[in-house]
């Protein structure tokens, strides 16, 4: 039985050319879409499963994480259960590869991308190029044997991990340090309650120190920060098979119904329609089938 990834997405702006061409393995699905993109066209997209996205002909797309910086790309790899916003920049004809994978796959592959809390971002195919439009013909007509096919988006992964950039040193040593520990301290006590006063004695600031400076480096304030904190564990419990009673608990939610008002504060959704996706109407058109 092959392998079917759970990816949901709301699109707007985007008219399919052709129909999805795709190639189905035990533990991967490698999808080919071409679509037209209307001016000012936009997505959000989720996946259970990680996934690299491969445009092609040198086209981009301008992505960013939840209130964070946009950046432009033409290769990714995405962690299971990471939330993207895209737009394109201008209207036209564009081409893309999707590797998803099953966990178990990247487990395989490489610990590295097992352990990526964050997208990988470049902002060209690079040497990638040849490799993409080779899998990308393999998706409009196969030719060669799957297991060739495999190794190739196999290979496909391990090239990106090789030519991302490695992180940047954060310019600012404090978030190494005091903020490192606090967080570090949050994600070891997540079950329980988490107050200002503590976190300020974990970074060894008084409380009007602390709540200062947090919002100085982090943009935000702690009890946000951790509500966040909160809220990403559930999505990444979720993602794994827990139940939502399990996830409220772990994360320290004081019951589920506080774990749904929270989540859906954060997130915009209640967690089952994050786990559902399109069908209650919240993300919009599940992208395995269909653009709108």
């Amino acid at each position: 039985m092959g392998f079917h990834p759970h990816m949901y997405a709301s699109v707007r702006g985007f008219d399919l050319v052709d129909p999805l061409c795709n190639l189905v393995f035990d533990q991967m699905t490698v999808d080919l879409w071409r679509v037209v993109a209307q001016e000012g066209a936009r997505g959000r997209y989720v996946s259970m499963h990680p996934r690299i996205v491969l445009l092609l002909q040198g086209a981009t797309l301008c992505l960013r994480q939840k209130d964070g910086p946009e950046r432009r790309a033409a290769a990714c790899f995405i962690p299971a259960g990471v939330e993207l916003w895209g737009r394109v920049e201008a209207p036209g004809e564009m081409a893309h590869v999707d590797i998803h994978l099953d966990r178990r796959a990247l487990r395989g592959l490489s610990d590295r991308a097992v352990a990526l809390p964050e997208p990988i971002l470049l902002p060209d195919l690079g040497p990638l190029a040849p490799l993409a439009d080779l899998l990308a013909r393999e998706c409009r007509d196969p030719h060669r044997d799957p297991g060739h096919v495999e190794r190739l988006a196999q290979l496909i992964l391990l090239e990106l991990l090789h030519h991302a950039a490695p992180p940047a040193p954060d310019p600012a040593p404090e978030r190494q340090g005091w903020v490192a520990g606090v967080e570090a301290h949050v994600l070891n006590h997540l079950r329980e309650k988490l107050s200002v006063d503590r976190l300020a004695q974990v970074a060894g600031m008084s409380r009007t120190s602390f709540n200062r400076r947090f919002r100085e480096v982090l943009g935000k304030a702690p009890y946000q920060w951790v509500l966040e904190m909160r809220c990403a564990q559930a999505q990444r419990l979720m993602t794994k098979g827990l139940s939502l009673a399990e996830v409220a608990d772990l994360c320290g939610f004081s019951d589920q119904a506080h774990f749904n008002r929270v989540f859906k504060s954060v997130t915009g959704q209640t967690p089952n329609l994050w786990m559902i996706g399109p069908e209650a109407g919240a993300r919009g058109s599940n992208i395995q089938d269909s653009i709108s």
